[in-house]
């Protein structure tokens, strides 16, 4: 979208406004002088953006034109309205979560956190539909309120509500219920392992009543305490071989590291025992163990998924008889893993590993579906599917997966992803046009790609009263020594592709000085 310059686009966008802000002398407004004065015009234009690849031929452009008569006199006293305020919402990411459980005596912490709306936004808190003012302080648009669960009536369920200046009223409702011994769950721990720690955050949310001035928190080893808080979050640091981190090596492959984060309750001045339990959030990471000049490394296993970029393509082309490698790349995992290639329900390579590939020269019958599956040490499954399409008219391809085409009103743009053409390899193969002086634009390691003119390189013209369709094709060739060792071109695939265009002035029959429009 954009005005008649298509360098002024719109300032601001949500879900109910499209604002676009220009002066009278920019953005290629154009004045007129009439009777009544001088106004000035302009249109925004919208444009359909379609995906890579995807040809859109009957969606028109939509325009919005608009005009300005100011008063020059009143200029200075011209009201604008304001901004449109996104709508008033709660932010569920920095608000207490819908249940919170606790032990009894513990001091709680309440959190409702909003955005958008027309300021100034009023929050209150209510409790069986009475206002709580005890513990409550509001900053901004964020509500904090500290509950001390010392009598059971507290335990019950509370409501944030947000009003703006425009009577918009939301409502943020959080069950504070008694926690049971074995009710405090590790919902709001989170464990990020690394080469030779393990970093813990305690979600403040989750656990509101985790307040640092009223806890110690330390690992096994009461002596590693040091810790970074925040509003929202706890962070703690565990020592890979230290501070009562207990190392297991399950297998030879495969290390275990476990220890416990405790959060006891500071105890009074003058008091020695104190009746509120302490609270442990055990933990455990795994490391592979590999080598690196001739020392052991502990690498963090992280879940099991495809890596895309190492693998082939979801969908490959191949001619025949070209030998092809399907690739199988897989990262994560605990080891052993064991990959294997099917097809059919019948597997026809295995390998034990992260890496499995296979190479076959494919004839009709082997076009289909190859399902790459891995499987770790602890049962858990990633698969990648490979479909290997096969032309049956002598290498012809009218797949819009197999090139992807730009058709703008000077010039066509079209790319061939290299991934899907793994056989193809530029230093031996030709590959041009239907004008074979007509080479790629830009080779790289991914893409080829095809710049020209529209309607060169020995394109066709389909004509019809309102459209003008022009067709070309991508041909790959080889070279091969024939009989009496002559030199043989043999044509491997050809991808066709077509830009479709309306006429916009027909009066000249020439399709060179003719106005298209995608």
């Amino acid at each position: 979208m954009h005005l008649l310059d298509s360098n002024c686009r719109p300032y601001h966008v949500n879900f109910t406004h499209i604002i676009v802000k220009t002066k009278y002398v920019n953005c290629k407004t154009v004045k007129r002088n009439s009777p009544s004065g001088v106004t000035y015009r302009n249109t925004l234009i919208a444009l359909l953006r379609p995906q890579p690849g995807t040809i859109i031929t009957r969606v028109p452009d939509v325009l919005f034109p608009f005009q300005c008569q100011p008063h020059h006199g009143k200029l200075l006293s011209i009201s604008s309205k304001d901004i449109p305020k996104e709508p008033l919402t709660v932010d569920k990411s920095k608000s207490s979560p819908p249940v919170v459980k606790t032990y009894k005596g513990f001091d709680v912490r309440l959190v409702c956190t909003f955005k958008g709306g027309n300021p100034p936004v009023n929050i209150k808190l209510t409790r069986r539909g009475k206002r709580v003012i005890r513990g409550v302080v509001v900053r901004g648009t964020v509500l904090y309120a500290t509950i001390k669960t010392t009598h059971t009536k507290v335990f019950s369920s509370y409501e944030c509500i947000a009003t703006d200046s425009k009577a918009r009223k939301i409502k943020h409702k959080i069950h504070l219920r008694k926690a049971g011994p074995r009710d405090m769950k590790s919902d709001g721990l989170t464990v990020k392992c690394k080469t030779n720690t393990i970093d813990i955050s305690l979600s403040r949310l989750v656990y509101p009543w985790l307040q640092p001035e009223k806890f110690h928190i330390s690992l096994v080893q009461l002596n590693c305490n040091t810790y970074n808080a925040t509003d929202m979050i706890i962070r703690i640091q565990a020592p890979l071989f230290s501070c009562g981190t207990r190392t297991v090596r399950r297998n030879k492959f495969v290390l275990e590291s476990r220890n416990v984060v405790i959060a006891r309750v500071r105890r009074p001045k003058g008091f020695r025992v104190t009746y509120l339990p302490d609270v442990y959030f055990p933990f455990l990471c795994r490391h592979e163990i590999t080598r690196s000049a001739g020392k052991p490394v502990f690498k963090p296993l992280e879940p099991l998924s495809t890596d895309l970029l190492l693998s082939s393509a979801h969908t490959i082309f191949a001619p025949l008889g070209i030998p092809i490698k399907l690739k199988c790349f897989f990262h994560g995992g605990e080891p052993p893993i064991q990959v294997s290639i099917s097809r059919r329900n019948v597997v026809i390579a295995r390998a034990q590993g992260r890496v499995l590939s296979y190479v076959l020269k494919p004839q009709f019958q082997d076009s289909g579906r190859y399902l790459c599956q891995a499987t770790d040490a602890r049962k858990q499954t990633e698969r990648h599917v490979i479909k290997m399409k096969i032309p049956a008219r002598r290498g012809v391809i009218f797949d819009e997966e197999a090139a992807m085409t730009k058709c703008d009103s000077q010039f066509t743009t079209v790319t061939l992803h290299r991934s899907r053409f793994p056989w193809l390899d530029i230093a031996r193969m030709h590959i041009h046009l239907n004008d074979p002086l007509c080479k790629p634009s830009h080779v790289d390691n991914e893409h080829v790609r095809f710049k020209i003119p529209v309607g060169s390189c020995g394109s066709r013209h389909i004509r019809s009263p309102t459209e003008v369709t022009f067709t070309n094709r991508v041909l790959i060739l080889e070279e091969s020594r024939g009989s009496y060792k002559e030199k043989e071109v043999k044509t491997l695939m050809k991808v066709y592709f077509l830009c479709r265009y309306r006429r916009i002035n027909s009066r000249n029959e020439s399709v060179s000085e003719r106005r298209l429009l995608k």
